[in-house]
């Protein structure tokens, strides 16, 4: 990839960051390309994007946008799952993206509906 391919790519992905109020950074090892095709085509059912980057380009883009805490998730085979503005309207059934108490999210399945989930866990330090 030259360096002005590359360039692109940063400013490009830097533009998909900035219209894309959650992002969620993956490692898809272990995903052959059927897989990978089945859940592409899942992810933009529900109205996402899923983006195969590469870590320094991706490191660069969110640098653009002043994101530097995803850094250290930039490591081996990533992809970016990008959502769309809560405008466009319902990812699944009538649920749209709506801000949470940090630590906190809304799982939406098709199967069980809308429910408050845990994102995250750390043992309290004394």
């Amino acid at each position: 990839m030259s360096k002005t391919e590359r360039q692109a790519t940063v400013e490009s992905l830097t533009e998909l960051l900035k219209g894309s109020p959650n992002v969620f950074v993956t490692d898809f090892s272990g995903l052959n390309v059927l897989r990978m095709t089945e859940l592409r085509r899942r992810l933009r059912g529900a109205g996402v994007e899923y983006v195969v980057v590469k870590n320094t380009l991706a490191q660069r883009a969110f640098a653009a946008n002043g994101v530097h805490a995803l850094d250290e998730h930039l490591a081996g085979p990533t992809g970016l799952v990008l959502s769309g503005s809560p405008d466009e309207g319902a990812l699944i059934g009538g649920a749209k993206p709506v801000p949470s108490v940090p630590g906190r999210g809304q799982l939406v399945t098709r199967d069980e509906g809308r429910r408050v989930v845990q994102l995250a866990w750390s043992p309290a330090t004394v």
